[in-house]
């Protein structure tokens, strides 16, 4: 399987399938939704430009899985590893971090707004070990 492969099963996949979960959440979630300004529909819409921006702010952070191509990286674990986790767990890391301290700080229950945060990075988690797992699997093979 080339890189881009690889890529395209970390990050483009995913990012449908966080799209598609979160727009079903949201679509459950505020089917009832009332408020003096906003409609339900306004709000399911909102909340599918939402996690269509931050899907592709995670797509762009996987994008240096593409210099594993590159004989210098792709020789070398750690920067194997660097190249296919960092960005990318640094932006769920921060969001994850920046949910956590917003509810502590204003003693709010981690409901509902929290799955939906968790919905949008489990896949892209899930995406990225699998592939560097099956990616691992393929050095080693083609090693022996």
């Amino acid at each position: 399987m080339t890189i881009a492969k690889y890529y395209r099963n970390s990050s483009l996949y995913p990012a449908i399938i966080a799209i598609a979960i979160t727009f079903i959440f949201s679509l459950i979630e505020n089917k009832d939704y009332k408020s003096e300004w906003l409609t339900a529909e306004a709000v399911i819409e909102m909340n599918f430009i939402t996690s269509v921006i931050y899907t592709l702010i995670l797509s762009v952070s996987c994008l240096p899985i593409l210099l594993v191509k590159s004989k210098v990286i792709s020789e070398n674990k750690i920067l194997t590893i660097l190249c296919w986790f960092l960005l990318p767990v640094a932006c769920i890391a921060t969001t994850f971090t920046h949910e956590i301290i917003f509810k502590l700080t204003h003693n709010e229950k981690f409901g509902k707004d929290f799955l939906y945060v968790i919905l949008l990075n489990l896949p892209f988690i899930i995406g990225l070990l699998w592939t560097y797992l099956n990616y691992q699997k393929y050095i080693y093979t083609k090693a022996n």
